[in-house]
């Protein structure tokens, strides 16, 4: 089992999936958006740069479910924008969360739910698509990932 996933408390499905590998290996097998934008917000910790790359990427998640939002319903897309914004230091905490609404005010959480209705929409086969997609995404923004050692 994997020591650093457990100390950062994934899952126990996705510290059995990565077994013995190095979270560089497992980061370029992965399938799973969430368990990737899970980890890439659990190391950003406090830091502005790894929190930007990490709402960047559930962005870029967010935007591929955007097909699937009822017409006239706008907080996913100003959510987006806003994060967006916030990430080029252009928009507050505050201003995100006006703008996409208490339900949909973190870009983490719309690609969540993106990847979910992705894969409602898709059936089985279309879910499983839908995460490698929007793994790709990811990895487009982050190549390759390394966590900070922690102590035992």
């Amino acid at each position: 089992m994997n020591r650093t996933l457990t100390r950062l408390g994934a899952c126990k499905e996705a510290v059995t999936w990565l077994g013995d590998r190095s979270l560089a290996e497992g980061w370029l097998a992965c399938a799973r958006a969430d368990w990737m934008l899970w980890l890439l917000f659990r190391r950003a910790g406090r830091s502005r740069t790894r929190l930007v790359e990490a709402y960047l990427c559930a962005c870029d998640c967010a935007e591929t479910a955007m097909q699937y939002v009822p017409a006239g319903e706008d907080r996913p897309r100003l959510g987006i924008e806003a994060r967006r914004r916030w990430c080029e230091g252009k928009a507050t905490d505050a201003e995100v969360k006006v703008a996409a609404g208490d339900a949909w005010a973190d870009a983490a959480e719309v690609a969540m739910e993106a990847a979910w209705a992705a894969a409602g929409a898709a059936g089985a086969g279309g879910g499983a698509g839908a995460h490698r997609t929007m793994c790709d995404l990811i990895r487009r923004r982050v190549p390759t990932i390394r966590c900070p050692r922690l102590p035992p």
